[in-house]
């Protein structure tokens, strides 16, 4: 026993090493994959971050451009402005009252359109008269208009991109976007323009809020780049930049870059209004060198928990091991001969479940060695027995074949009839040589017994029979039949004192074989009845000593023993009327399906 113990120790010594080196060797590869990622983690956090940043732009960029095509829609559908404008034009002198009526409707509201929204910087009108009243910041004559770099350029429902407002001042350093329509005549003659403006820094507030780490500007498709010139952190290498931009398609993109000696990692996202790309570009090196700093703190954290966890699972492996070699030493006495000896395994996990799944295994083999002893048992009492039938039967049979000779040689042939029926059931049931009988061999039987109950009594019991040829030779289990026309008699037709009849219906109907047994006899009410049912379906006891019910379900325990519980008996009766018993079989034509 001893050496027993000194191997399995040594062996869960091994385990627990081997377990050990696994993990520390397993957690430094982790370490140093950990370690190698770090540069593309971090890239591929910067690329997500770049991801979301085009997602906002593309975003934002189109809120202001809604806005200022919003406001120049509305502005040129005031139906008074275009009026005013149309009097002007012509030359028409205007009261004070219209003037000032309407500065009131429109001038006011279109400076409220502009106040009220963040994203537009200005809503001007240039009108194309000499005669307009400017009034500033919203009516101007048209020849300030010239005083932009774009008055000669423009095109109605085209973008502007990057112009400085130089309407009063051409050293305002203010950058402006805008949209710009004509309002015309019914000559269709242009008789005004309208300029919607919003600040750069409205549409691209990252170009100027760059730092050392990040650089953002706008490269158009001509390769001229758009950027805050007040930024100290410029990339040296722009005009790369502006060639890679230029050079892809025109989609949105993330990539990486070398400019110099650092890494960036740029983003591009193209405006088609504008012709060009919003660029942002990431330096990488901060990020990663901040990305190394948490991780080392991590990998700390690491070689920590693997000092733990090879302590708690030399521990763990220990304490799993002692229940084992418990479970083997007592697995070693059972194979001695200790079999009522049990396995006694606290837990939850595998081991106690192996240990009970063991218990549970012994509890199943004593229960069927006891129940193989007593099935032998049993089944030698029962050849014991039917070897001393077999002695009385024939011995029956043989003084019943001298009674009918007897019989016939006085000349007493209803007794010769009747004794001939009765041998013939002897030697039926003597021939029990399988447990399946053909129907023709069970109906002859029943007509015997049928034979002999008439003798007995002043009425006739009548056998009717609706069983096609084909069925007679179907095997089912031998005596399954009179059993039940037994039952028929004592209960329902004794005592009746009438001439009664017993019909028997045999067909098949979906794959099943159906067997009517019905009498016109006493009958049972509901009570009965449910009695009966109840003893078929093992909730009663069936009392030997009364009889009534025994043979139905000797025969329904006959049948779910053959067939399974699928098949058996079902019963119907009316009180004073009739008794019906159904058994049902499965069918089959195959002729191999009736061998036993």
């Amino acid at each position: 026993m001893s050496k027993i113990k000194m191997l399995y120790t040594s062996f869960s010594a091994k385990v627990t090493l081997l377990m050990c080196v696994i993990m520390i060797v397993s957690s430094l590869v982790w370490s140093f994959a950990i370690v190698n990622n770090m540069r593309m983690a971090a890239i591929n956090n910067i690329i997500s971050e770049e991801e979301a940043f085009i997602n906002n732009t593309k975003n934002n960029t189109k809120n202001v451009k809604e806005v200022c095509n919003l406001a120049l829609r509305i502005v040129s559908s005031l139906d008074s402005l275009n009026n005013y404008l149309n009097l002007v034009k012509s030359g028409e002198d205007l009261s004070p009252k219209e003037k000032i009526d309407f500065y009131n409707n429109n001038i006011l509201s279109i400076s409220n359109i502009t106040n009220l929204n963040p994203y537009l910087y200005q809503i001007r009108i240039y009108a194309a008269s000499d005669n307009i009243s400017e009034n500033a910041p919203t009516l101007y004559n048209i020849n300030r208009m010239n005083n932009l770099s774009w008055a000669k350029n423009r095109e109605d429902g085209k973008w502007i991109f990057d112009y400085n407002d130089t309407i009063f001042d051409e050293n305002n350093k203010k950058r402006l976007f805008g949209i710009t329509d004509s309002i015309t005549d019914l000559n269709n003659e242009t008789i005004a323009i309208i300029e919607v403006a919003a600040e750069i820094e409205a549409l691209f507030p990252d170009m100027f809020t760059s730092t050392k780490n990040t650089w953002s500007c706008f490269i158009e498709d001509t390769g001229r780049i758009h950027y805050d010139k007040k930024n100290r952190y410029i990339p040296e290498q722009k005009n790369k930049i502006a060639k890679v931009v230029t050079s892809r398609n025109k989609e949105d993109w993330v990539d990486t870059i070398i400019l110099g000696e650092e890494q960036y990692v740029i983003s591009s996202t193209y405006i088609e209004s504008f012709n060009g790309s919003y660029v942002h570009l990431s330096k990488v090196t901060s990020f990663v060198n901040s990305y190394f700093q948490s991780q080392q703190n991590y990998i700390l954290l690491i070689i920590c928990s693997v000092i733990l966890s090879v302590i708690v699972m030399t521990l763990v492996t220990t304490h799993m091991f002692k229940r084992f070699n418990y479970i083997t030493e007592s697995i070693q006495n059972i194979t001695q001969g200790q079999t009522d000896l049990r396995i006694h395994v606290q837990g939850d996990d595998e081991i106690s479940n192996m240990a009970n799944q063991f218990n549970q295994m012994l509890d199943n083999l004593e229960r069927l060695n006891h129940e193989n002893t007593s099935r032998q048992l049993i089944a030698k009492n029962t050849e014991i027995r039917s070897m001393q039938n077999q002695i009385n039967a024939h011995f029956m049979y043989n003084v019943l074949e001298s009674i009918k000779m007897m019989a016939e040689i006085k000349g007493e042939y209803d007794i010769s009839d009747a004794v001939t029926s009765l041998g013939e059931m002897f030697r039926y049931s003597v021939k029990w040589t399988s447990g399946k009988a053909t129907i023709g061999e069970e109906i002859k039987y029943i007509k015997n017994y049928l034979s002999l109950m008439n003798l007995r009594s002043d009425y006739e019991i009548v056998l009717s029979l609706n069983v096609p040829q084909e069925l007679l030779n179907y095997r089912i289990p031998k005596m399954s039949l009179q059993p039940i026309v037994e039952n028929s008699v004592h209960h329902g037709i004794d005592g009746s004192d009438m001439d009664a009849s017993i019909y028997l219906k045999i067909f098949v109907e979906d794959d099943n074989l159906h067997i009517e047994i019905s009498d016109n006899g006493n009958g049972m009410d509901e009570t009965e009845l449910g009695i009966i049912k109840e003893k078929l379906k093992d909730r009663i006891d069936v009392d030997e000593a009364k009889v009534h019910g025994l043979a139905l379900k000797n025969v329904q325990n006959r049948i779910k023993l053959f067939y399974g519980e699928n098949y058996g008996l079902e019963i119907y009766s009316q009180k004073g009327l009739y008794t019906k018993v159904v058994i049902v079989l499965p069918y089959s034509d195959n002729e191999d399906n009736n061998n036993d």
